[in-house]
């Protein structure tokens, strides 16, 4: 059924994992503070209505203004079992967007993950209504190459060179007027594909506002031994975030090292990794290392005190692609971090100095960072630093920058 209002403002997203509530949480809750006028319609996965029942809590209606929350059909497609190629992916994502546009006949929609509209939009997508169109760009990585000391390989430059054609060509969309990105160092490589779009970045929106408890009450709640270091891994734990290449690491690390360490992985056991890591995680507690793992959802309230009692917070991402908000809560309550060295996070982690940046690919590399570490504390990191980038990246500075760029072209 089409809206009874006609949004100023049609918020477009298919997806409930990840950060998405987050993002329309934020969106909607400044469209209120800062009084904006008229209606933005935020379209979403019927799931992640389900999944985030408090984002009701921020929909409102001051019957001329007002946000509003609307299911997304047909997006419960894309969140099912069934694998799609990125083709597909571009044809669902384009075909949910046509019907969301003609179903609210919007003055802009904006797509909070436009990644996956590239193809759509490269292929000419016609809307059944002219809005305008803009999106968020969370993982661009064709200029990757600037951080690199070595030419990457074949196969990595053709991939990239694929995505840079697909991106120029998603660009010249005639209604596409407008491209945010989370990442920085993204914005003059994406303006150099075109002419005519606005390209901006957008802080991170992260909330580490949060009350802290003292350091020693989070360690003696976890058992941390005393006189140990502690460093601390906390998400999902999977190949992805490199648990098992951490554990391997602990499995090079020598004795003397060992018994320094108190190692504390807190967060939900990935089943398709569970038994690999299980059992190196056996195999690690046989050295003189502590090893704690903490099993299960980390709350959002619990994770900057978690951080702020660790010393080393350990993010060894496997080629991740973006940033992390692990970067701006550990910079936050200013715990240095042992990142991967790869894109835009290894590149944050040395130009800003939140710590050290290593080939977290290799079990070695972590290892020699955490001797490193226990040599020198402070090596590669810079107190006031990592606390001026933990303050520019906040939700409202996320919402405020975004609605700014969208509301005034």
């Amino acid at each position: 059924m089409p809206s009874p209002v006609y949004p100023r403002l049609l918020l477009f997203d298919p997806y409930a994992g990840g950060h998405h509530a987050e993002h329309i949480h934020h969106l909607m809750g400044a469209w209120q503070r800062r009084c904006e006028e008229g209606w933005l319609v935020a379209a979403v996965a019927p799931r992640l209505l389900e999944q985030h029942p408090s984002l009701a809590d921020v929909a409102f209606d001051d019957d001329t203004r007002g946000a509003r929350l609307v299911p997304l059909a047909g997006a419960e497609v894309l969140g099912g079992p069934a694998p799609h190629s990125l083709a597909q992916v571009g044809r669902i994502n384009g075909r949910l967007l046509s019907a969301a546009v003609a179903d609210h006949r919007p003055a802009r929609v904006h797509a909070l993950y436009l990644d996956h509209l590239q193809l759509a939009l490269a292929m000419r997508l016609r809307l059944p209504y002219p809005a305008r169109l803009s999106g968020l760009l969370f993982r661009p990585d064709f200029h990757y190459g600037q951080f690199e000391t070595a030419p990457p390989p074949v196969t990595e430059r053709v991939r990239r060179f694929r995505k840079k054609l697909v991106l120029r060509a998603a660009l010249r969309h005639p209604l596409l007027d407008t491209v945010l990105t989370l990442d920085y160092t993204a914005v003059e490589p994406l303006a150099a594909l075109t002419s005519r779009v606005r390209i901006e970045a957008v802080p991170e929106p992260m909330d580490t506002s949060g009350a802290q408890v003292p350091s020693a009450t989070v360690r003696a709640g976890l058992g941390v031994e005393p006189g140990r270091v502690l460093l601390v891994l906390f998400g999902i734990l999977d190949e992805r975030k490199g648990v098992p290449a951490l554990l391997q690491a602990l499995l090079h690390l020598e004795d003397s090292g060992c018994s320094q360490v108190t190692v504390v992985l807190a967060g939900r056991l990935a089943a398709a990794d569970r038994a690999r890591i299980e059992d190196l995680i056996t195999r690690v507690r046989e050295r003189p290392v502590q090893l704690i793992l903490r099993e299960g959802f980390v709350p959002d309230e619990e994770i900057q005190s978690l951080l702020g009692a660790a010393d080393l917070v350990l993010v060894p991402y496997q080629r991740h692609v973006g940033s992390s908000g692990v970067l701006v809560r550990a910079a936050a309550v200013g715990t240095p971090i042992l990142s991967q060295d790869y894109g835009l996070m290894g590149e944050q982690t040395r130009v800003l100095h939140l710590g050290q940046a290593a080939d977290t690919t290799s079990p070695e590399a972590i290892a020699e960072g955490i001797r490193q570490f226990l040599a020198d504390p402070m090596r590669g990191f810079d107190l006031d630093r990592a606390r001026a980038f933990a303050a520019q990246n906040t939700p409202e500075g996320y919402a405020d920058a975004t609605l700014d760029a969208l509301l005034s072209s």
